[in-house]
């Protein structure tokens, strides 16, 4: 990794030194289980906004689990019945939002410290920066088990751990892998896009479709007489 970063520094000492390699893994390990813990949390908080669920949509939850319904971009029905967009794999809005928040969030997170280690010489989309393949599947896990969770009733205590969810994890390593090389052309530009949107997302927002989802918030909140959540990031938008 350090050779492919051009960190030739690391690459010398990586060779010489393996209490040097030990120290690094170490701190590798001590930043992963923070990055779980902030993904599921970022899941769970927005799960109903983004997937137009009710208070006791429990149902609704376990189809969205159903066929990887929940990875893809997704259309809406007058009833707020999601249909996934089947040519949009890895891009529903809920992914792109948490991409954004734990790579771009601010100007220390690592999307913006470390922009050129997501880059990746391809023939397509030439030096476009792009998604890595494990950090996707690890947000593509996050969403379903905030899925499971709303499934279980949203308890109080629910663990994202790789005890649990490891066979989820595995196969979007898998069918991201297999894409890579079935299709490098659409892979390229799919990863390309995926990152593109959540950079945009991390300045701009997904305004239209986050304005329709707060709208959906109140309209329910409304209806059930319920005190809604409202995500953060919705805060700073007008309603026109």
């Amino acid at each position: 990794m350090a050779e492919k970063c051009g960190v030739d520094a690391i690459k010398k000492h990586l060779q010489v030194d393996e209490l040097y390699a030990l120290q690094l893994s170490a701190l590798v390990d001590a930043c992963i289980p923070i990055m779980r813990h902030e993904l599921k949390d970022d899941a769970c908080t927005n799960i109903d906004g983004y997937f137009r669920l009710g208070h006791k949509d429990f149902a609704k939850a376990r189809i969205l689990m159903e066929k990887l319904v929940y990875i893809h971009a997704m259309k809406f029905n007058v009833n707020n019945n999601a249909t996934p967009i089947r040519n949009k794999p890895y891009q529903g809005e809920l992914l792109v939002l948490l991409i954004s928040n734990q790579l771009f969030h601010s100007s220390r997170a690592i999307g913006m410290k470390f922009t050129s280690h997501f880059v990746e010489i391809a023939k397509n989309k030439l030096k476009h920066p792009k998604i890595p393949i494990p950090f996707l599947a690890l947000v593509a896990t996050a969403v379903y088990s905030a899925l499971l969770w709303k499934s279980l009733g949203s308890p109080g205590k629910f663990n994202f751990s790789g005890n649990q969810f490891s066979e989820v994890y595995s196969y979007h390593i898998k069918s991201l892998e297999q894409l890579k090389h079935n299709a490098p052309r659409k892979f390229h530009y799919m990863m390309a896009d995926i990152y593109e949107a959540a950079h945009t997302d991390s300045s701009l927002g997904l305004h239209h479709s986050l304005i329709k989802q707060l709208q959906f918030l109140m309209v329910l909140a409304f209806i059930t007489k319920k005190v809604v959540w409202t995500p953060p990031i919705l805060a700073h938008f007008d309603i026109e």
